[in-house]
C-alpha cells in the first residue's frame, strides 16, 4: 500500500521519473538517483516546487474520507453475534 500511495502522491506532483514499474526499473531509479548528482538535485527541486499539491489538494483526504464511511456503514450492517 506504501508503493502506493507513494506513486499516487508523485503523480499529482508530476514527478513520474521516479514511480517504477517493477523491481529491475526500480533499482534503476535508485542507481541513477545515487550516481547522477545533477539528475538526484532536479528530482529534489521539483519536489520541493510540488509540495504545496500535497498540502492543499484535498481531494485524497475525500476520498479517503467517503472509503472509511463506506466502510463503517457496511460493517454497521452485519450481524456482529457470535457464532454458536
Amino acid at each position: 500500500m506504501r508503493s502506493r500511495v507513494s506513486a499516487g502522491m508523485l503523480s499529482l506532483m508530476d514527478v513520474k521519473d521516479t514511480i517504477a514499474a517493477d523491481r529491475n526499473a526500480f533499482i534503476e531509479i535508485g542507481v541513477r538517483l545515487g550516481k547522477d548528482p545533477d539528475w538526484r538535485y532536479s528530482i529534489a527541486e521539483r519536489l520541493k516546487e510540488q509540495r504545496s499539491i500535497l498540502e492543499t489538494d484535498m481531494a485524497c483526504m475525500r476520498a479517503m474520507e467517503d472509503f472509511l464511511e463506506h466502510a463503517v456503514k457496511n460493517t454497521e450492517t452485519l450481524d456482529h453475534t457470535p457464532a454458536s
